[in-house]
């Protein structure tokens, strides 16, 4: 026998396919639809301060079930190559100044020089091209496991794996332009004043 005990409906969360099972009697699985699997959520562009150009962070065309992501080297180089800022500091390496000694070129794709909090070597991060970082903000925000973490979590993830610049502003205005985040992320604590 089940106990059902009554709670008032402030005190409840959000009510998630969990919570309300519909199992039959002879159903020995539950199909359960994530709110991450629902309907995308429409982001507003965000404006990249460092080439004065609008990010595409909109992201209606993608269905959920489709999410997947071309991050190969062959295409994050051939994006670089139509990248203004990426192409300025490469032409900068080239004459040898020393105002992008922390960048280095392999193979034609651009890499940043970092050192990490946890390690005392550097680190090659490569540098995403202004047009790939909506994807790459999908990818580590929007995408079904990726489960709409907030700033600071989705800044930890990233930082480790690629660089741009204003990476962290950029991933806020993301967060804060999602929709998702905004009707679900519901204050556990009582309101000030």
């Amino acid at each position: 026998m089940v106990d059902v005990t009554y709670k008032k409906g402030s005190t409840h969360g959000d009510a998630d396919g969990m919570s309300r099972p519909e199992i039959h009697p002879h159903q020995h699985y539950l199909n359960a639809i994530t709110r991450s699997m629902t309907t995308t959520a429409v982001h507003k562009p965000v404006i990249n301060h460092d080439s004065q150009s609008t990010v595409p962070l909109d992201n209606t065309d993608m269905a959920p079930a489709s999410m997947t992501f071309d991050f190969s080297l062959t295409r994050i180089r051939d994006e670089q190559q139509h990248d203004s800022h990426i192409l300025k500091i490469k032409e900068q390496l080239k004459t040898a100044t020393r105002s992008y000694s922390n960048f280095i070129v392999e193979n034609d794709l651009l890499y940043k020089l970092v050192t990490q909090p946890q390690a005392a070597t550097l680190t090659k991060l490569i540098y995403i091209p202004s047009s790939m970082r909506g994807e790459v903000l999908q990818s580590y925000h929007d995408h079904p496991t990726a489960a709409h973490f907030g700033v600071n979590r989705t800044w930890h993830k990233l930082r480790t794996k690629c660089y741009w610049p204003m990476m962290k502003e950029t991933i806020q205005n993301y967060i804060r332009s999602c929709e998702k985040c905004a009707k679900f992320n519901l204050r556990r604590t009582k309101s000030p004043g």
